[in-house]
């Protein structure tokens, strides 16, 4: 328990540390409110992952992510497989070894 805990303030020094530098390198600009935000976001986030793990919620979240994921790869699947069937007949438009060519001219 307690190497989760250790583990989980190294991580909030290293955002931390991250998260100073990058804004150290950003110009004095509109943009640095964006990056705040998205940054403080990211905290709380990081702040919460103990709660989350106690409560299960992680899991849950893993388990919906990877039917989300599952999900997408049978849509694409599903999208690509009239590609893949065969249309039906006796093959031989598709086939290249049946192609007969009758007649080839080269211009000069």
């Amino acid at each position: 328990m307690l190497e989760y805990i250790y583990e989980w303030m190294e991580n909030i020094a290293f955002y931390m540390v991250l998260v100073t530098a990058v804004m150290h390198l950003l110009p004095d600009s509109d943009y640095q409110k964006y990056v705040r935000f998205f940054t403080g976001l990211t905290l709380v986030v990081l702040l919460l992952t103990p709660v989350s793990g106690l409560f299960g919620i992680d899991e849950e979240l893993k388990n919906i992510s990877q039917n989300r994921d599952y999900e997408a790869q049978m849509e694409k699947i599903q999208e690509a497989s009239p590609f893949l069937e065969d249309t039906g007949g006796d093959g031989d438009e598709k086939d290249p070894a049946k192609i007969q060519v009758e007649e080839i001219e080269i211009g000069q």
